[in-house]
């Protein structure tokens, strides 16, 4: 990543002033002079105006679209770097101040202080000498200075607490310390921006050193193009691997990079997939660790989505896929089908995600009211008396589900008329129940408003419901449909988490409501008879 020549030099006389006051604050700890100068607060304010002048320049120069120079996500990096460093700027200003005072008193340890300034200057002196031109490498010795000041922060804490200092001892130090220590913090957000911009990624240092990890042994060290396919909602990335000797630049492999418990669940339970039914999930090329984060390596999987061909296929390759899906599914409930019975606990999944649901969408809360002598219980309520009749219907069988079987995480191949799973990190022996309805309302959620694509949805949810039906009623799985009601009002209702549009969200509820009222007034001989009403659900 090479600055632009304009705003390349407001950036080096930017690191000039923020190292002249990091100087300043270092020789002062190392002086023992009784204050500092004032030039270094004067002159923040001048740091400010260079920060904001890179700022403008960067906007100005990315929105002329002049060829040759560099992407949005390189200047959003140079910004980055400008306000991480006027950042540092301020950090020394507030040291000073605090030290005027504990300096006064005696209570500064200069000699531990100026330590970690010299640490700071370090990694400031890294930048000025990259004249703009930053690499990966320079970024991760920039990063290096983070944790060897916060190294430098706890034996200071330390040693204070064995010498048995005064509070107001204490508190000084280690004030002024931990201001040193977030300057490393500032000098560890420049590393990450320019490591972001080197690769066209948003990486912190962790997720870098993941990557580069899992691609070495991939690659043997070759260049890999890497491109994001995902970010998700717990962190996790996903990035799309292409073998720079080819020409078509087409993905080989993904790498899932993220918190090393739920990588490590997953890798597990793609191995059990492996095991129980070969060929249907990816296979495992790789999975590193670093740190409490780990990445996996996995094979790419050929094909579309569910979501893609429902979207934007044609009527015959929907129903190939559709069958596909079907076929698969009877042969895994069969093969890993276990007589011990089972219970999927959708109210308790409901319930412990309904403060989510509440905080995107706080009006959904609302107590019990009686009307005309008619009572209407509240959601948290009809939870409640649902799950007293979910404990007395159990699935009489397990099988091994998916977990997440939302539509965007079943491949169709249809050159082999194949169908694959991915994102497995919930695969369990469980309620067939609980994929079925997952399926079903991430059907629902599909963002289509006009009248066929609906109808489209409608009759694909419609036929998939029939087959499952059919497959309860072979399997004299009784009450099936008391489990389906719970499970699809516990994924309506916990879905709208997701989702903005008031008009969908409340629509979605409102079913997840219903549903819970029809199955809290059951009775043991209602549940018998007890149909779920899927084409008034899914209907618009």
């Amino acid at each position: 990543m090479q600055a632009p020549i304009p705003i390349d030099e407001n950036l080096r006389f930017l690191i000039i002033e923020v190292r002249s006051h990091a100087t300043e604050l270092k020789s002062f700890f190392e002086s023992g002079a009784q204050t500092p100068t004032t030039q270094m607060m004067d002159r923040n304010h001048y740091i400010y105006s260079i920060k904001a002048r890179i700022h403008g320049m960067c906007l100005e120069v990315f929105q002329s679209r002049k060829k040759n120079i560099l992407d949005g996500r390189s200047f959003w990096a140079l910004g980055a770097v400008a306000t991480a460093l006027a950042r540092i700027s301020d950090l020394c200003c507030d040291c000073v101040r605090h030290a005027r005072r504990a300096r006064k008193s005696g209570h500064c340890r200069c000699s531990d202080l100026a330590a970690m300034m010299r640490e700071v200057l370090h990694g400031i002196a890294l930048i000025e000498t990259a004249e703009g031109r930053f690499d990966l490498e320079l970024a991760m010795e920039v990063c290096g200075t983070q944790p060897r000041l916060a190294r430098d922060h706890k034996r200071l804490v330390n040693r204070l607490i064995k010498r048995k200092k005064s509070n107001t001892v204490i508190i000084d130090n280690l004030y002024i310390a931990q201001k040193i220590e977030e300057m490393g913090e500032s000098l560890l957000t420049i590393g990450e921006a320019v490591i972001s911009a080197n690769l066209g990624l948003d990486l912190d240092i962790d997720r870098y050193q993941t990557l580069r990890s899992s691609l070495e042994k991939m690659h043997n060290g070759a260049q890999a193009t890497i491109e994001t396919l995902a970010e998700t909602r717990s962190g996790s990335g996903v990035s799309g691997i292409s073998d720079p000797d080819n020409d078509d630049d087409q993905i080989i492999a993904v790498l899932k990079d993220g918190k090393k418990r739920k990588l490590k669940a997953e890798r597990q339970k793609v191995e059990v997939w492996n095991g129980v039914f070969p060929g249907l999930a990816p296979k495992i090329l790789s999975y590193r660790k670093h740190g409490d984060r780990a990445g996996l390596l996995i094979q790419h999987l050929p094909g579309l989505t569910f979501e893609q061909i429902v979207m934007t296929e044609s009527a015959p390759a929907l129903k190939k896929s559709l069958a596909g899906l079907k076929r698969t599914l009877k042969a895994v409930w069969a093969k890993t089908k276990s007589e011990q019975t089972v219970s999927a606990r959708f109210m308790e999944q409901l319930h412990g995600r309904l403060k989510d649901v509440y905080a995107v969408h706080h009006d959904f809360r609302s107590g019990s009211v009686v009307y005309n002598g008619l009572r209407a219980e509240s959601f948290e309520r009809l939870i409640e008396q649902a799950r007293k009749v979910e404990e007395s219907y159990p699935a009489p069988f397990s099988v091994y589900i998916h977990g997440d079987f939302n539509i965007d995480n079943i491949l169709f191949d249809q050159a082999e008329k194949d169908i694959r799973f991915i994102d497995l990190h919930r695969s369990c022996q469980m309620d067939y129940v609980q994929d079925i309805s997952v399926f079903m309302v991430s059907n629902y959620r599909l963002q289509g408003l006009d009248e066929p694509l609906r109808l489209r949805i409608r009759g694909v949810v419609t036929d998939f419901y029939q087959f499952a039906r059919t497959q309860a009623k072979r399997a004299d799985d009784t009450f099936f449909e008391v489990r389906l009601a719970l499970g699809l009002a516990r994924s309506f209702a916990t879905s709208t988490r997701f989702i903005l549009d008031r008009q969908q969200a409340a629509g979605m509820f409102m079913r997840s409501h219903y549903l819970l009222e029809r199955v809290a007034n059951l009775t043991p001989k209602s549940a018998k008879r007890f149909r779920v009403p899927v084409r008034e659900l899914f209907n618009g």
